[in-house]
C-alpha cells in the first residue's frame, strides 16, 4: 500500500538570524518548515506552516504536548519556538 502523503525536503532561501535553520517540506496542504536551531542537524524546535495569510508554529514537546502560536511572518514564528525550549 503506498502512502498518499508524500514528503520531500526542499533547499530554502538564505538563513534568518539567531542560527535557525528552515527544512520546508513539500506536501499536498499547505507548505510547512522544520525549523531547526545551528543547521539541519541542529536541535530541532517545532514546525511552521502557513495559514490564514500568516504562520502558526507549534512545538512539540514530551508528554504530548503541543503549544501553538499564530504570527504575521515565518521569522518571528521560528524565534517563538526558540523561547519555548528549556535553558540549562
Amino acid at each position: 500500500m503506498r502512502s498518499l502523503l508524500q514528503l520531500k525536503c526542499v533547499k530554502t532561501g538564505p538563513r534568518p538570524r539567531a542560527g535557525l535553520h528552515f527544512a520546508r517540506i513539500q506536501s499536498a496542504g499547505e507548505p510547512l518548515w522544520y525549523v531547526r536551531q545551528g543547521g539541519p542537524a541542529g536541535l530541532f524546535l517545532g514546525t511552521v506552516v502557513r495559514v490564514s495569510g500568516g504562520y502558526q508554529a507549534t512545538r512539540i514537546m514530551a508528554g504530548g504536548a503541543l503549544p501553538t502560536e499564530w504570527f504575521p511572518d515565518r521569522e518571528a514564528a521560528a524565534r517563538w519556538l526558540l523561547t519555548t525550549i528549556k535553558r540549562p
